[in-house]
């Protein structure tokens, strides 16, 4: 018979193999023969007790416990061929509920994070990427994203990686199974469900002071291992959280971050734009960061917000004249959380000149630049004079639907102005 510690090193091993993919006969019995080496005949016996025992996977000490009181497996320990492990699967660690209220998914092991998604492990695996090969150089490999640099309005470039479908289903399976149950801070207003840029601006109407700051490089600033603590914060196995941070992020290969300047940082493990699920995770990596901006922003009477990479703060004369100091503590702030404070997007404005944030002005009560509205008016006025697609210049596909969005936005922000735009397109043909 087997020694205590063989026994229990064994068990342990045929839990995991068990445990690691679909909780089904033909897959438990190849990888059970993987774990073991060989097609051992009691296996069968096992599995076949396992799964009339547990018709759907069980937490991982339990298993053991079960495998361990088996007659097949009780069988084979008195046996004198000495069954043992050749190949260990992960152990699978189990998930800690520790936000209850959120409802989280249960994820306890590969297999489990694969029927999730609706992929076969081998599928999952090759998609995570987690040895980083979409980075090599390797013409002949073949790409989860497609790349192509945009020309930023301000000046610069800004790399769009755009996941092709499979490795976008499996993002999005993530997002609306996992990440769209983890609430954001509450000064967070892109990227959530029940906010808008109207929330962003509305808290610094009427304000005396408005200060806006603008970060860096957003998305790529947030590396691969704030997404992996993420996800073990919330619970997930280690190996669990190392497949999901590969799915939701990526390395650009070295001839494409060299095409443009500042392409470097590409090159590192980061949030790709483009990703369904970088938005969701971005506003989590910024947790901390909204936090103390907040409890910085409430000790000196100010008020503050975050749209993306947009910066808000907002407060009367107690705020004016400890501005400068302010100002000093944020940009420590958001150098200790790891982002940078893009200095020359940097705007101090007070209530005597234009206060716009995100393109709606604050000074009194919340508006559209009169100069949009006069454009957007413009141009559906001569949609009516010379026909929708006379003013279609940028070639939109559905340039009606475009200009409804445009109009719905007015209509969101200045409900009277926007009623006399909707006007205007409803006469248009």
């Amino acid at each position: 018979m087997l020694k205590a510690r063989h026994i229990e090193s064994l068990t342990r091993g045929v839990a995991a193999a068990l445990l690691a993919g679909p909780w089904e006969w033909e897959a438990m019995l190849d990888r059970s023969a993987d774990a073991l080496g060989r097609r051992w005949r009691w296996r069968r016996g096992l599995i076949r007790d396992m799964l009339l025992q547990h018709p759907s996977p069980v937490a991982y000490e339990a298993l053991v416990q079960a495998i361990a009181a088996n007659p097949h497996f009780r069988g084979a320990i008195n046996d004198r061929t000495r069954p043992h492990i050749v190949h260990w699967f992960p152990w699978p660690t189990g998930m800690a509920p520790r936000y209850p209220a959120w409802h989280l998914p249960v994820i306890s092991s590969v297999g489990a994070l694969a029927a999730l998604l609706d992929l076969p492990e081998e599928k999952l695996h090759w998609l995570a990427d987690c040895e980083h090969r979409q980075g090599r150089p390797d013409e002949l490999l073949r790409r989860h994203y497609r790349h192509y640099w945009l020309r930023k309005p301000s000046g610069g470039w800004r790399l769009v990686e755009e996941p092709h479908y499979l490795l976008k289903q499996a993002q999005r399976g993530i997002l609306h199974g996992v990440l769209d149950r983890v609430p954001p801070h509450p000064a967070a207003c892109a990227f959530v469900h029940t906010r808008s840029v109207v929330d962003y601006a509305a808290p610094h109407v009427g304000r005396e002071l408005v200060l806006h700051l603008d970060l860096k490089e957003f998305f790529p600033s947030i590396p691969a291992s704030r997404v992996h603590a993420m996800l073990t914060t919330l619970g997930y196995p280690t190996e669990v959280a190392r497949l999901v941070t590969g799915l939701c992020t990526s390395t650009v290969p070295g001839y494409i971050c060299r095409q443009r300047p500042g392409g470097k940082i590409y090159s590192a493990p980061h949030l790709p734009q483009g990703a369904p699920t970088s938005p969701a995770l971005a506003n989590l990596a910024a947790y901390r960061l909204d936090g103390r901006l907040a409890g910085a922003a409430a000790s000196v009477g100010a008020c503050y917000t975050r749209y993306a990479d947009d910066l808000a703060f907002s407060g009367d004369e107690p705020f004016a004249r400890s501005v400068n100091r302010f100002q000093a503590m944020v940009w420590r702030i958001v150098a200790e959380e790891g982002f940078d404070i893009h200095h020359r997007k940097t705007r101090l404005m007070h209530k005597s000149v234009r206060q716009r944030l995100c393109g709606l002005v604050v000074n009194d009560h919340l508006s559209i630049d009169r100069r949009v509205y006069d454009r957007l008016k413009a141009i559906l006025t001569n949609c009516l004079r010379h026909g929708l697609e006379s003013q279609n210049r940028d070639g939109h596909s559905d340039f009606r639907a475009h200009l409804c969005g445009r109009v719905a936005f007015v209509e969101q922000v200045n409900p009277a102005r926007g009623a006399r735009l909707r006007d205007l397109l409803k006469q248009v043909a």
